[in-house]
């Protein structure tokens, strides 16, 4: 079993997730989307392959869904997952990632 870590880009991402929903819908879905992502950060250090491969973004980078968003991960080592971003689907991932 895989470790894993969020980088400061994923925490900056999940701070204006929470953030949003919490302003747009309730605290209550906000504090719900971030316990499911941990329920599949938690799934992924079980099963770290279990992404889809997104080496046409970035060697080595995989991602998940977690509707309407995308946890994008890398394992720099067999013992430990970063999570690089979480994104939403719609957000102009290219050139996102592309700055990092």
């Amino acid at each position: 079993m895989a470790t894993y870590q969020l980088s400061p880009a994923a925490r900056n991402d999940l701070a204006d997730i929470w953030l949003y929903l919490s302003e747009n819908v309730s605290d209550q879905q906000a504090d719900a989307f971030i316990d499911g992502f941990g329920e599949k950060c938690q799934q992924l250090a079980l099963h770290p392959f279990l992404g889809r491969a997104r080496n046409e973004l970035r060697p080595g980078l995989r991602s998940l869904p977690l509707n309407p968003y995308l946890i994008f991960y890398d394992l720099p080592s067999p013992s430990l997952l970063v999570i690089r971003r979480v994104l939403h689907q719609r957000q102009d991932i290219d050139s996102i990632l592309g700055q990092d």
